[in-house]
């Protein structure tokens, strides 16, 4: 599909190698990731925002998948454009059927994976005074699918409408470090004093 992401190189397990990714080419200096780059190193941040709104777009309709976990800080500034990191991760959809299988999510569950992809996205880019839409970049994006999942989609609106719920995925940090506490300690978490 062509998606901005550095290159496997080995596999063993669970550990891949991948690609070197620095800002210039033939450079050994690392490309910073977007989220630790200060406002005034950036030329145009709103720029930045389509292009990875394109990304995003290019892995969902092209790659057939859902990220899962994208946001600012998950892209890499080079100065060829932004590459994408934690590809590996993401989720096909089913195209095919409009039922969840062991590899692949239905397509109603992608378009709300997506949309909380697209307000992760945008909450990197409030430190810019920049800011979308993000349910009518999702609508835009949707609308180039094709027909038969627009017609699911349709028919499931109307039974669910979308963003009926947030991914377990998307619960904040705190919430996951309060149940992994809770679990192995039966004690009930407390933030310290400050």
């Amino acid at each position: 599909a062509n998606i901005p992401v550095p290159k496997p190189r080995y596999l063993l397990n669970n550990i891949m190698i991948m690609d070197f990714i620095s800002i210039e080419e033939n450079s050994i200096v690392p490309a910073p990731i977007l989220s630790d780059v200060k406002i005034s190193d950036i030329d145009d941040p709103e720029n930045l925002l389509y292009e990875a709104i394109e990304i995003i777009a290019q892995i969902f309709l092209e790659g057939k998948m859902i990220h899962g976990d994208y946001s600012n800080d998950n892209l890499m500034i080079t100065e060829k454009g932004l590459i994408t990191m934690d590809v590996s991760q993401s989720v096909l959809y089913n195209q095919k059927t409009f039922i969840d299988t062991p590899t692949r999510i239905r397509i109603d569950r992608a378009v709300d994976y997506l949309l909380a992809d697209i307000i992760n996205l945008n909450k990197g880019f409030y430190k810019y005074r920049i800011s979308i839409d993000s349910k009518e970049v999702c609508h835009n994006i949707i609308k180039e699918l094709p027909k038969k999942l627009q017609k699911f989609l349709e028919e499931s609106e109307s039974i669910l409408p979308i963003s009926r719920y947030i991914p377990e995925r998307y619960h904040s940090k705190e919430m996951q470090r309060r149940g992994e506490f809770q679990r192995r300690t039966n004690k009930r978490y407390q933030k310290k004093k400050s």
